[in-house]
């Protein structure tokens, strides 16, 4: 297709076009677990890695997909978190607690198999483990009702 030499998109037969390239994936990574994609395509993974930003260490986990066209890999915007340094031992704490509570790894249980009972998880008493600052989930009975008036509500005024 012909294009005029003015227009800002010229570039001139046999010029070299950019490539693009995925941004660098900074810190030391600690794991790289493949995530199927669509169909079973190897297209997505989960990376771990100890990171630095003005000089504080901290954990990041972010989904990267590879994009086919550019044959490069990209971090997902929205898919990812860091973890603080000082937050890493009750998150991995409550990463264990939920795979025990699913019954193990998958691998371990078999394919689509699923634990007989799931353990109760009762809020841990005050001073009992943990760094500071950590919470156990609450359960039902520990959630707050609905405020009662004394009046019963009635929607239609009847």
């Amino acid at each position: 297709m012909w294009m005029s030499e003015r227009h800002p998109n010229y570039r001139p037969p046999g010029a070299a076009t950019a490539t693009a390239e995925g941004p660098a994936d900074t810190g030391q990574r600690l794991a790289t677990l493949d995530r199927p994609g669509w169909q079973g395509k190897a297209d997505t993974e989960l990376r771990v890695s100890l990171a630095e930003h003005e000089g504080h260490r901290y954990l990041n986990l972010r989904v990267w997909t590879l994009d086919a066209r550019a044959a490069t890999w990209w971090p997902d915007k929205s898919k990812g978190c860091t973890v603080r340094l000082g937050e890493a031992e009750a998150v991995a704490a409550a990463l264990l607690a939920g795979l025990e509570l699913a019954g193990g790894a998958p691998e371990a249980r078999g394919k689509g198999e699923r634990p007989d009972r799931a353990r109760e998880w009762a809020p841990r008493e005050a001073g009992q483990g943990g760094p500071k600052g950590t919470r156990q989930p609450s359960g039902p009975d520990d959630r707050p009702g609905p405020p009662t008036t004394g009046d019963d509500f009635d929607e239609f005024g009847g």
